[in-house]
């Protein structure tokens, strides 16, 4: 897969004297990092995104091949419901590729029991919550009797995991 432009850039702000110079001045006095960062942005044009990536440039041995591109996935978490949720910010650096990584990401970091299934599928999706959750095959049928006011038996179980396994692959 092709490199980032973030990586590629940061790649070349690495391999430039000017950088370099700011570089070896900001690790002798550290105190003053935001004072670099700010002066680095300035001689290098570069956006507001790279503003918390400087300071690590600056002071450390940075590898650029880490970076994830220009789409950055904040993930917070609603503190009444306690749903996540994910945002994507696009920094100017950013490719269509980095937007459909993010998304990629996100949809990959979705549990199953998040997701919301049909009547359907409810009782097959229940019993892979239950098994994810250890429960023996006794105790599903046990617990889908009275969820499901229906009598059930280990073959069902079993075809029941069997369906959920299929439908939740992507």
């Amino acid at each position: 897969m092709p490199e980032s432009k973030v990586t590629i850039h940061a790649r070349r702000l690495l391999a430039d004297h000017r950088f370099q110079a700011l570089r070896q001045q900001a690790q002798a006095d550290p105190a003053n990092i935001k004072m670099y960062v700010r002066k680095a942005r300035q001689e290098h044009n570069l956006s507001d995104y790279w503003s918390e990536l400087l300071p690590i440039m600056l002071l450390s041995n940075f590898d650029p091949s880490i970076l994830a591109g220009g789409a950055v996935i904040e993930s917070r978490t609603d503190p009444v419901t306690g749903k996540v949720s994910h945002k994507v910010n696009v920094a100017e650096e950013a490719t269509l590729s980095d937007v459909k990584r993010a998304y990629t990401v996100i949809r990959d970091r979705e549990k199953l029991a998040n997701r919301r299934y049909s009547g359907r599928y409810a009782q097959e999706f229940r019993v892979l919550e239950l098994r994810k959750a250890n429960k023996s095959t006794p105790e599903i049928i046990k617990i889908l009797k009275a969820e499901f006011n229906r009598d059930y038996d280990a073959a069902d179980i079993a075809s029941f995991m069997q369906k959920a396994r299929q439908k939740a692959k992507p």
